[in-house]
Parts: C-alpha cells; sequence; structure tokens
C-alpha cells in the first residue's frame, strides 16, 4: 500500500510541481515569522513544544477526515494520503535540474540556463534528503505520522538556517539535534543507494575518506557519496585551520559538459528512487 501511495505521490508532485511549490513557499514563510517572533527568541524550549503540539494536531485533524468524513473509505484514504505526500514531496527542485539540462541542448547560448554546481549539490543533498527522508519514515511509522513528524522538523531546521543567526541557532539545540537523529539512518541508506546505482568503489572511497573532511556537517554523506558514484571529480583539496577538506565540485570536470552533467545526476537521482521503491515494495510483500 505504502508503495503505491509514493509511486502515486511521485506523479502527483511531477504533474503539478509548480502548484505544490505554492505551498511550500507558503510553509516557508510561516515557519520564517514564527522563528522571527518573540515567542521563540523568549523561550526557545516553547518552540520544540509547538513543533510536537503542531504534530499532534495535524494527526488529529487526519484523525478526524478519515474517520467521520471519509468513513474508512480505502479510495478516498488513498487519494488523501497521495495529495499530503505529493504536498510535502515538492518535486520543483528535480524539475528545475531536467529542466535547465533540456534547455541547454536547445538554446546553448543562454548562461543563465546552466545548472550550476550549487543546484546539482543541493538536487543530491538538500532535494534528496526531504524526499527519501519523507519515504523513509512513511514507511516505518503508521499513516502518514512519521512524514508529518519528518517534515515538520524539516520545515523548522530550514527556516532556522535560513536566518543565518548563529545566536539563534545555539538556542535551538534541541531541534538541531533532532532532526539530526530524524536524518542520521536515511542518509546512511541514501548514500549507499547512490554507490549502488551508480560508480560503486569511487562512491565509498568518496563517502570514507572525503566526506569526513568535507566540513560539510549535515550533507557530507550525501555529497560525498554522490560525487563518487558519478564518478565526478568531487573536489579539489584545500586547508582550512591546518586541516585537509574537500569542497564539491559537481558537473564542472573539464571532460564532462554541463548538459551531460544535468542529465547523469537526474538519471542517478532517479535510479537512486526506483531502488528504494524496489526494496520497499518487496520488504511490505515479506511483512
Amino acid at each position: 500500500m505504502e508503495v503505491f501511495v509514493i509511486i502515486g505521490a511521485a506523479i502527483c508532485g511531477w504533474i503539478f510541481s509548480d502548484q505544490l511549490n505554492q505551498v511550500r513557499l507558503s510553509n516557508d514563510r510561516l515557519f520564517d515569522q514564527f522563528l522571527d517572533s518573540d515567542f521563540v527568541s523568549a523561550k526557545p524550549w516553547l518552540f520544540m513544544i509547538f513543533l510536537s503540539t503542531l504534530w499532534v494536531v495535524f494527526l488529529l485533524i487526519i484523525l478526524v477526515i478519515t474517520q467521520l468524513i471519509f468513513q474508512k473509505s480505502p479510495p478516498l484514504l488513498f487519494f488523501l494520503d497521495v495529495l499530503i505526500l505529493a504536498i510535502m514531496f515538492n518535486f520543483s527542485d528535480v524539475r528545475r535540474v531536467t529542466c535547465s539540462g533540456d534547455r541547454i541542448k536547445i538554446e546553448p547560448s543562454l548562461p543563465h540556463y546552466y545548472p550550476s554546481n550549487q543546484r546539482i549539490a543541493q538536487l543530491f543533498s538538500i532535494t534528496a534528503s526531504r524526499i527519501f527522508g519523507l519515504m523513509f519514515w512513511y514507511c516505518l511509522m503508521p499513516g502518514l505520522s512519521g512524514a508529518i513528524l519528518f517534515f515538520i522538523s524539516l520545515s523548522a531546521y530550514n527556516a532556522l538556517m535560513r536566518t543565518y543567526s548563529l545566536e539563534t541557532v545555539s538556542r535551538s539545540q534541541c531541534l538541531v539535534v533532532t532532526h539530526f537523529m530524524l536524518t542520521w539512518l536515511p542518509h546512511r541508506c541514501l548514500g549507499l543507494t547512490y554507490a549502488l546505482v551508480g560508480d560503486f568503489e569511487t562512491a565509498m572511497r568518496c563517502w570514507r575518506d572525503q566526506g569526513g573532511q568535507s566540513g560539510l556537517g549535515l550533507w557530507r554523506t550525501l555529497l560525498s557519496a554522490s560525487g563518487g558514484a558519478l564518478n565526478m571529480q568531487f573536489g579539489g583539496a584545500s586547508t582550512a585551520n591546518g586541516k585537509e577538506i574537500f569542497t564539491p565540485k559537481f558537473g564542472i570536470s573539464e571532460h564532462l559538459s554541463l548538459d551531460q552533467a544535468a542529465t547523469r545526476s537526474v538519471a542517478l537521482f532517479l535510479r537512486s528512487f526506483l531502488l528504494w521503491l524496489f526494496v520497499l515494495f518487496i520488504v511490505d510483500i515479506l511483512i
């Protein structure tokens, strides 16, 4: 059941990516305003209570809808799960990379359509963390409870990072630790997935040797493994504070043109998505 909901949500999210992206922008503005309010700055621990309460309220609303309005109708429940999951997936980031790659082939003279290394890196880190994290927790916990929990944590964490305030981040360490805990296992599974569907040896070597030295924190596993899986140059070594670090450089190797980088990146992402669907389908059958 979960696999078919994920497939339906992916199709719906891809077709209506522009419309659903507006929901995401509204959600971002809501969390940004909340972080700027006196409610958080006065007592930071109230932030976690608010997020926990928000999660419970969402679950109660869904429970009321399923029990009283839909009356446990399987088709209606299926479409409800598909719609909510599609909104949280937000495939606009993936479509942005694919459209950029197609536009390069048609009009290579337009430099502003080039998929920069930052955009490809975002696909394998921020976007992949959101989509695969939602899949992981949706299948692990009953109903939409796991996916909604991860989505609330992700939205709050992203809003926290957009403040660019070390003081605000330091006051919200509980949220940061919580989000790191929710992403730790999905990121490891996704890093292994990148290796399985790409260049396995290079991906594992970059993950092991360069990931810990990248200084990328939450994204080091995903960026190092995906860069190695694509067999691209993960990054040049540089020195900071006496230590050697590696900076990701996706799609700018001398032997790889920009449209090839976009095509290969999206292909690796889709192979990873299909592998997760296959594994989840097998697990669903066995359980």
